[in-house]
C-alpha cells in the first residue's frame, strides 16, 4: 500500500491549474517525490513525461491500495497534468477523509486536525514555514518580477482565488491565494541565484512529504477503529460514490449564455421595481429610505423598526434587531394584508433577485466556454462528500445545491396564481432555466418523491401519514398534508364542510372556500413548523391557539419517535442513518441536544445514504450501457435529484401518445435507472417512489412522463 499526495497551482484545475510536485509514501515510511518547474510568466508546469511515466508504473503495482486524503481532487489534478488517467485506480483507492467523516461527522475533517486528533502529530510547523516563505517569495516577486503571474483574486484562470485566508474545515483544497503558489519560492530561488542549501529550495516538498507520510499513518489507525465498530460497510458506498462524483465533475453542466444574459436583465429588472415599492411604501410614511445593495444598514432597521413598526421577532449575537431569513419568513407567515407585509413581501423579493444574481455572476465566473461556442458554458463544480454534518453533499464553485424548484413559485398564493403574480403562479422565472442539454442531447431529472417526509412517516407508522403517501388521488384529503393538519386544526369548519358536501369534494372544497383564510392559515403554520419557528410562532401562523400541540397530540408515533431519537443522542451523542452511517449531534451549552436534530439528522442523513446508493446503482449501469456504444452520463445531483445527460433520440410524449415506437427514445433506459434508485427504499423497507421529468430544452421546462 502506498500514500499519495500532489501539490498544484491552484484549485481550479478545469481552467488550468496543474500539479507541480507529487509526493508518495510506502508503509515503511520510504518517501519519493517528483517536483517540476513553473513558469512564472504562464504558471505553466513542465511536467517531464519521464517522471510521469515512473508515477503511472509505481501506482500501477499498488495492489493493495492506494491511500490519499480528499483522493476526488488528486485525481483530477493528475488528470489535469496528463500524469495519468485515475479511472483505472478506483477500486484500489481510499480515502482518509471520507473514513475521517463516518468516525466523527461534525468535526473538523482536515488532514492537520485529523493527525492532532488520532496521531497525536503536529504537522502546522511544515504549513507555517512554507507560508511564510510563499508570503515572502510573493512579496520579492511583485517588487522584482512584475510580469511574473502571481495568485490574486480575480485573475483571470483561478476563479476560486479569495483574499484572505481561509480555515479548512472538511479537506477541501484552501481558497487562499497563498496556496496557488506554492511553488514560488522554489522559483525565486533559482532565479535569484540562492545557493543550494536554501531551505526555498524543499520548503513545498517538506511540506508535501510529510502530508504523504501523514496519510499513510492516518489510514492505519482510521482504518482499524472503522473496522472496530464495524462500519466498514457504509465507507465501502461512500468509497465507491467518489468515483461517480469524480465523473460527474469531469462531464461538467452546460449552460446557455444567452439564456444567462436574459436571465440576468430579468431579475435587476424585478430587482429594481420591488425596491421601488419599498421605497414608495416608506415615502408615503414620510421616511427617505436607502436600501443597502446586500444585508441591513441603519437606514433600512430604523425604518422597519421605527416608522414600519414590525415587532421584533430574532436578534442578532450582538443583540440588534434581524432581519435575517428566518425572521423575515416569520414576519411573511404571520402579518395581516396590507403595507407592512407588502414591504416585507418586497423586500425579500429584492433580496432573492439579488441572490439570484449572485448565482448567475458566479455561473459567468466559473464557466468554461464549450468547445468554443459562444453560446454554451461548461461548469465543473466541486461536490465535497464530507461538506455538511450529515451524509448529503455540499457544491462550491460554483454551488448549484442552491438551484431549488421552489424558487419559481409566488409566495402570495403558492403557485396557484394571484394578482401579485399576474395569475401566473411564479414570483420569478427559475435560475434553472439557464441549464440543459447542449444541442444534440437530451436531460432526463429523477427526483425520490418528498422522501424527508415519507421516512419519519413510514419509520414512526403514523397511519393517517402514509395513507397520504399511499393514497394520493383518494378523498378526502387527495395526498395533501395541509388538507389534513386544516381538517385537524379547524376540526369544526372540517366538519361543518363535510356534512355539506361529503367525503368525496370536502378537501378540494375547503382549500377553494378557505384559501385566503384558515386553509391559507393553516398553510402558514405548516411552514413555521417546517422552519422550526416554535410553538408560539406556529400558533400565531394557524390564527388558532393550541395548534402546534393539538397536532403533535395527533401524530404521537411521530412525536414518540422524535423524542425516540432525542433520547438516544442524549447518551450516545449521536443517531444513525437507516443505513447505519454514524452521525454526531452537537450539544448546546447546557450539554442538552436540540430536540428537534436527532431526528432531522437521521431523516437527512438516510435520504443522503439513499442517494449515495443510487447514484452508485445508475452509474454501474450507465458503465454496462456505454461500454456498448451508448454515451450517457449523471452530470448533477441536486438534494434528492439526479441529472442526467443523453444523446439526443426519439420524443417520449410521442412515444407516449402512441405516435412514435417506446424504443425510438430514452425512456426505456430511464425506467430501469428510475428501478435502480427506487431499490434504495427496499433496503430500508420503506418505499421511495422516483418520478421522472424530460427534459429536451432546459432544466425548468421538464414534462413529467
Amino acid at each position: 500500500m502506498i500514500a499519495l499526495d500532489t501539490e498544484t497551482t491552484g484549485i481550479d484545475l478545469f481552467h488550468g491549474a496543474k500539479p507541480f510536485l507529487v509526493t508518495t509514501c510506502n508503509e515503511d515510511g520510504r518517501l519519493k517525490w517528483w517536483q517540476w518547474d513553473v513558469n512564472p510568466v504562464t504558471r505553466e508546469v513542465e511536467i517531464s513525461e519521464e517522471d510521469a511515466l515512473e508515477i503511472r508504473q509505481l501506482l500501477a503495482v499498488q495492489h493493495d491500495g492506494i491511500v490519499l486524503h480528499n483522493a476526488k481532487f488528486d485525481a483530477h489534478a493528475l488528470y489535469a497534468g496528463d500524469v495519468l488517467d485515475w479511472a483505472p485506480l478506483w477500486e484500489l483507492t481510499h480515502d482518509t477523509l471520507l473514513i475521517s467523516h463516518i468516525l466523527a461527522s461534525n468535526q473538523p475533517h482536515n488532514l492537520t486536525d485529523l493527525a492532532i486528533m488520532y496521531l497525536g502529530h503536529d504537522i502546522r510547523p511544515k504549513e507555517e514555514a512554507l507560508k511564510r516563505a510563499v508570503n515572502e517569495a510573493r512579496r520579492l516577486a511583485r517588487s522584482k518580477f512584475p510580469e511574473w503571474r502571481i495568485a490574486k483574486e480575480g485573475l483571470p484562470g483561478m476563479p476560486s482565488a479569495k483574499s484572505g485566508s481561509k480555515k479548512d474545515r472538511s479537506g477541501v483544497e484552501s481558497e487562499s491565494p497563498w496556496h496557488f503558489d506554492m511553488w514560488l519560492p522554489r522559483a525565486i530561488a533559482r532565479w535569484m541565484d540562492y545557493g543550494e542549501d536554501h531551505d526555498w529550495y524543499t520548503v513545498a516538498s517538506d511540506y508535501a512529504n510529510e502530508d504523504s507520510s501523514t496519510t499513510m499513518l492516518l489510514h492505519k489507525v482510521l482504518r482499524a477503529e472503522l473496522e472496530r465498530r464495524g462500519k466498514v460497510e457504509q465507507y465501502e458506498a461512500k468509497r465507491k460514490n467518489t468515483r461517480v462524483l469524480w465523473e460527474m465533475e469531469r462531464a461538467g453542466v452546460t449552460v446557455s449564455l444567452p439564456e444567462l444574459r436574459s436571465l440576468q436583465a430579468e431579475y435587476a429588472e424585478e430587482k429594481a421595481e420591488a425596491e421601488a415599492v419599498c421605497a414608495g411604501i416608506a415615502k408615503g410614511m414620510g421616511c427617505e429610505l436607502s436600501l443597502p445593495k446586500a444585508g441591513n444598514n441603519l437606514s433600512l432597521i430604523g425604518f422597519v423598526f421605527g416608522e414600519l413598526d414590525l415587532p421584533v421577532v430574532k436578534r442578532t449575537e450582538k443583540g440588534s434587531p434581524s432581519l435575517d431569513k428566518e425572521a423575515m419568513e416569520e414576519y411573511k407567515l404571520t402579518l395581516p394584508l396590507g403595507p407592512k407585509l407588502d414591504f416585507v413581501r418586497n423586500l425579500a423579493g429584492a433580496r432573492k433577485r439579488a441572490k439570484s444574481l449572485e448565482y448567475l455572476l458566479a455561473y459567468d465566473k466559473f464557466g468554461i466556454q464549450d468547445n468554443g461556442s459562444e453560446l454554451w458554458l461548461v461548469l465543473h463544480p466541486s461536490t465535497n462528500p464530507t461538506g455538511t454534518t450529515t451524509t448529503r453533499l455540499s457544491m462550491s464553485n460554483p454551488n448549484l445545491q442552491q438551484v431549488s424548484k421552489q424558487e419559481t413559485q409566488c409566495e402570495a398564493c403558492e403557485g396557484e396564481g394571484c394578482e401579485e403574480c399576474g395569475g401566473s403562479g411564479e414570483d420569478l422565472h427559475s435560475v434553472r432555466r439557464v441549464f440543459g442539454p447542449a444541442p444534440g442531447r437530451e436531460w432526463w431529472t429523477l427526483d425520490a418523491e418528498n422522501i424527508e417526509l415519507r421516512l419519519p412517516a413510514y419509520e414512526s407508522g403514523e397511519p393517517e401519514l402514509i395513507a397520504l403517501f399511499e393514497k394520493p388521488d383518494e378523498p378526502p384529503f387527495y395526498g395533501s398534508q395541509h388538507l389534513l393538519n386544516f381538517s385537524i386544526v379547524y376540526e369544526g369548519l372540517w366538519r361543518q364542510e363535510l356534512e355539506a358536501v361529503g367525503p368525496d369534494k370536502v378537501g378540494p372544497y375547503c382549500k377553494k372556500k378557505y384559501k385566503a383564510g384558515p386553509y391559507q392559515y393553516t398553510k402558514n403554520g405548516d411552514f413555521a413548523i417546517q422552519y422550526q419557528c416554535g410553538e408560539a410562532t406556529a400558533d400565531k401562523s394557524f390564527r388558532r391557539r393550541g395548534a402546534y400541540r393539538k397536532l403533535k397530540d395527533k401524530f404521537a408515533r411521530l412525536n414518540a419517535l422524535n423524542n425516540k431519537w432525542t433520547t438516544y443522542a442524549e447518551e450516545y451523542g449521536c443517531v444513525e442513518t437507516m443505513f447505519g452511517y454514524p452521525l454526531l449531534c452537537a450539544r448546546g451549552d447546557y450539554g442538552r441536544i436540540k430536540p428537534t436534530l436527532p431526528l432531522n439528522y437521521r431523516t437527512q442523513g438516510t435520504a443522503g445514504d439513499w442517494m449515495i446508493r443510487a447514484m452508485n446503482r445508475c452509474h454501474d449501469k450507465l458503465e454496462e450501457w456505454n461500454a456498448r456504444g451508448f454515451d450517457g452520463r449523471i452530470v448533477l445531483t441536486v438534494h434528492d435529484e439526479l441529472v442526467f445527460d443523453f444523446p439526443k433520440r426519439g420524443d417520449p410524449v410521442r412515444a407516449s401518445q402512441g405516435l412514435e415506437s417506446p424504443q425510438s427514445n430514452n425512456f426505456w433506459r430511464v425506467k430501469i435507472l428510475k428501478q435502480l434508485m427506487e431499490q434504495g427504499g427496499q433496503d430500508i423497507s420503506i418505499p421511495t417512489p422516483v418520478s421522472v421529468s424530460y427534459c429536451p430544452k432546459n432544466w425548468a421546462e421538464g414534462v413529467t412522463i
